[in-house]
């Protein structure tokens, strides 16, 4: 399957989710999204039950999941949480 993903979308959510929600071990979880990054920084995950994301240096990503609906529910979830005022 081809998954077009919008990366500005994908790390404003990771910006988001990092800073508001909950640190639970390695990663930040918010609106059901988990958000970690590597070490160095150089590769972010999103991902929740049924979609694992990693974005990659110079923009290149991999997408993890079982169906395309899974998929668009997932980039919605991101859409929200960057529409969301968590002030």
């Amino acid at each position: 399957m081809d998954h077009k993903l919008d990366i500005q979308t994908a790390l404003q959510a990771f910006f988001k989710i990092t800073q508001h929600g909950e640190k639970i071990g390695d990663d930040y979880v918010l609106d059901g999204i988990r958000a970690n990054s590597s070490i160095d920084g150089y590769t972010v995950t999103l991902k929740d039950n049924n979609v694992e994301v990693s974005i990659f240096f110079h923009n290149k990503y991999s997408v993890e999941t079982s169906s395309r609906g899974h998929f668009n529910q997932f980039l919605d979830t991101l859409s929200l949480i960057n529409k969301k005022d968590y002030e």
